[in-house]
């Protein structure tokens, strides 16, 4: 027993037990939609305060974003297939979401939907820091 809080507490230099929680972030997005990170491999797009079957959503592992006003794009990881991506377009005021789709989609939908041009993708966790 000894040994093994001896091993745990030299985890950190401070002798304290890293925590799980301490890389996870909410960053606030667009009309109540929030980018939530839980852990590593859990990364979505979701309403503030909980959602339900019918609430357009984008589930785990969104890696990149951009948003404005109305419009929530992102890039999705594929759990465990790290060059496989797919992409998403969320209009927050009609509550619809368009994906899963192919890059090429993503761009002609973008188009279609006369999302800006200006919107640029971005790492999730440039955002942590943001706050």
């Amino acid at each position: 027993m000894v040994l093994l809080l001896l091993a745990l507490t030299s985890c950190e230099p401070s002798g304290e037990i890293p925590s799980p929680a301490a890389s996870d972030f909410e960053f606030p997005l667009t009309n109540g939609y929030i980018l939530s990170r839980t852990d590593p491999d859990h990364i979505q797009i979701h309403q503030d305060g909980g959602w339900d079957d019918k609430t357009p959503m984008v589930y785990t592992k969104v890696v990149e974003v951009a948003w404005d006003d109305r419009w929530i794009l992102a890039k999705r990881q594929q759990l465990r297939m790290d060059n496989v991506f797919d992409f998403w377009i969320l209009d927050t005021k009609e509550k619809k979401l368009y994906g899963p789709i192919n890059e090429t989609s993503f761009a002609a939908k973008r188009k279609d939907l006369n999302v800006s041009a200006g919107l640029e993708l971005k790492d999730v966790y440039s955002y942590k820091h943001s706050q």
